[in-house]
């Protein structure tokens, strides 16, 4: 088995998620997600839009034709950074504060743009407040309170010199995804808080929604943003447009047997260099093991088990020891916590000669590609089938 890493890209698959997302709104694809030139190119041919934090990052998927079709998101735009977008004609931003939007309306009137689409970013933190606390989430503070919000579109409404509409942008983070109705929590928030004559355009959903979230709420989400005027949704549809694209396939570099009956096998990639959600979001990756023609499904468990004994009885209490006979797999730094995880031992041996496949390792695997411990080869293989 060759050494080099691979990442399998479908594209046939990734035409399919941009097609089932454009169906509930105007697309616009995180760039920091992947900036693989298969994916950005794929998704400029079916005419998407881009949402990007940078102005590197505009570089990657900016065009003669579609300036139009890119939101420069990050609110804390340097005045540089404006003065370069607009120069290129890009005319969407997110904002949340009055003094970046005085800069937006400044450079563009020097470039002589008549008309801009501002996104006015709510701080969602306020509604989640208690899932938050009891997750133990910090709060990043991007966006800004209802009362902020709406005097940025009163400003925005009696702007004479360029024609500005607007919408509001908001963030749910991706621990909040598990709360199957947020979207309709958020719509509601929005619809008691501003009225008609705020003339909010759209709603922008940043962080990302599943197809079957949006397919579970998108009628009930519309009635709701209906009553305000509102009719159409921008969707930013970062891992879940590209989680089920890619795949890895990744060489271990050694296999050691330890004595206490442990096997640890060291891959070419690891938490540094696309599994970090292992450790941010307790991610669970199916993991393979390609042993000859054989793929075997690698079980994962606990690096300790619970023994139950009769002074831990008596205590209601279980006492810890170690699990013998596991596999333990682990990145190619030398940080300790380049672990990608613990799981039973396979029936087949991993040797140096096989392969791991890592499935669904879509998101972010670009931006975690690093020089943390040297770079690391990578190979990608384009599949046009499903």
């Amino acid at each position: 088995m060759s050494k080099v890493n691979k990442i399998e890209i479908n594209v046939e698959k990734l035409r399919q998620n941009y097609m089932s997302f454009k169906g509930f709104g105007k697309v616009y694809f995180p760039v920091k997600t992947c900036s693989n030139d298969i994916v950005l190119n794929v998704l400029k041919d079916m005419e998407s839009g881009f949402e990007v934090d940078s102005i590197d990052h505009m570089k990657k998927v900016l065009t003669d034709k579609n300036a139009d079709k890119i939101i420069y998101s990050n609110v804390a735009k340097s005045e540089e950074d404006i003065d370069w977008a607009l120069s290129h004609h890009v005319t969407f931003y997110t904002i949340d504060d009055e003094n970046t939007l005085d800069k937006i309306i400044y450079y563009a009137q020097k470039y002589h743009i008549n008309s801009l689409k501002i996104n006015v970013r709510l701080n969602v933190y306020d509604i989640f407040r208690r899932d938050f606390i009891k997750k133990g989430i910090a709060d990043s503070r991007l966006g800004s309170s209802v009362g902020t919000l709406k005097k940025l579109l009163k400003k925005i409404r009696e702007e004479s010199g360029i024609k500005i509409s607007a919408g509001i942008s908001f963030y749910v983070q991706a621990e909040m995804h598990d709360k199957e109705d947020m979207l309709l929590v958020v719509a509601k928030y929005i619809l008691k808080h501003f009225d008609k004559e705020d003339k909010i355009e759209w709603i922008n959903i940043g962080g990302g929604s599943r197809i079957r979230t949006l397919e579970k709420h998108y009628d009930s989400l519309m009635r709701l943003l209906n009553k305000l005027g509102i009719e159409k949704i921008i969707l930013e549809p970062g891992r879940y447009m590209v989680e089920s694209v890619m795949r890895a396939y990744v060489p271990p570099i050694r296999c050691v047997s330890k004595d206490n009956g442990e096997v640890v096998v060291t891959l070419g990639m690891g938490i540094y260099h696309g599994l970090m959600d292992i450790k941010l979001h307790k991610r669970e990756f199916d993991i393979y093991l390609l042993a000859g023609d054989k793929k075997i499904k690698l079980n994962k468990i606990d690096h300790i088990k619970r023994v139950v004994t009769k002074s831990s009885i008596s205590k209601k209490m279980k006492t810890l020891t170690p699990l013998d006979e596991k596999l333990i797999l682990r990145g190619p730094t030398a940080d300790s916590i380049d672990i990608i995880g613990v799981y039973e031992t396979p029936k087949n041996m991993p040797t140096e000669s096989d392969a791991f496949l890592i499935d669904n390792i879509g998101a972010y695997v670009e931006g975690l590609i690093s020089d943390f411990s040297g770079k690391i080869d990578i190979e990608y293989i384009v599949k046009n089938s499903m």
